[in-house]
């Protein structure tokens, strides 16, 4: 693959109910070093499945897809190449409950051969890099919706991934603290030279990627 290609899925097939309902039906995609991309779409149209292909958390039927100069549909343990590589920020931030700000964000590192004080060292960075500074040590219940998506983000970057990958990351909060979120993840995106692909549903968001890639039954209908 060419330097400035992150990521690149050729022929990607994947179907559920023993083949009977096709979630991706032949997708090509490149996405390139430093690009914002999102994807939109109808409900079904295969948004959530090709995210979870793209970042090795499902395998598709066919097809390649090909990151850092490893074809994830051959490897062997997909979990590493997620530590390695990538990093989700979800729609309910997925946080766990019991555990701080901090204690959050260092989770993705005990996957790596990263020592207890640089995971602290890059969590407690992360946290005050996302305007969390007074909030290392207080548990999601402590925090407000928006906080606790700053605390995902964060988490998704403490192991210095190459690709970002958000699932609907503004969905559950109010249009203000939507922008705010968005705005962080555009001023991270350029800040670390990150990948970042966003699915959503809503057009304003979408609309401020560089690309955008419209899937319908599980083709790519434009991009």
């Amino acid at each position: 693959m060419s330097d400035d290609v992150v990521l690149r899925i050729e022929g990607l097939r994947k179907t559920y109910e023993t083949g009977r309902v096709r979630a991706l039906d032949g997708i090509d995609l490149v996405l390139r070093r430093g690009e914002f991309v999102s994807i939109v779409g109808p409900s079904g149209s295969g948004k959530s499945t090709l995210l979870h292909v793209l970042g090795a958390l499902d395998r598709p039927d066919e097809g390649s897809v090909w990151l850092g100069g490893q074809d994830l549909v051959t490897a062997e343990r997909l979990d590493r190449v997620r530590a390695r590589s990538i990093g989700f920020v979800f729609q309910l931030h997925n946080l766990v409950p019991t555990l701080t700000a901090v204690e959050n964000v260092e989770l993705p590192l005990y996957a790596l051969d990263v020592s207890r004080a640089e995971r602290r060292r890059r969590a407690e960075e992360l946290l005050v890099a996302v305007g969390l500074s007074e909030r290392l040590h207080h548990r999601p219940s402590q925090m407000s919706g928006g906080q606790r998506q700053r605390v995902a983000i964060a988490r998704a970057l403490v192991n210095q991934p190459e690709l970002v990958l958000a699932d609907e990351p503004t969905g559950d909060l109010d249009q203000e603290t939507g922008r705010h979120v968005l705005e962080l993840l555009e001023r991270l995106r350029e800040e670390r030279g990150l990948t970042l692909v966003l699915v959503t549903h809503d057009m304003a968001v979408a609309e401020r990627a560089d690309r955008t890639i419209r899937l319908i039954d599980g083709r790519i209908a434009s991009s």
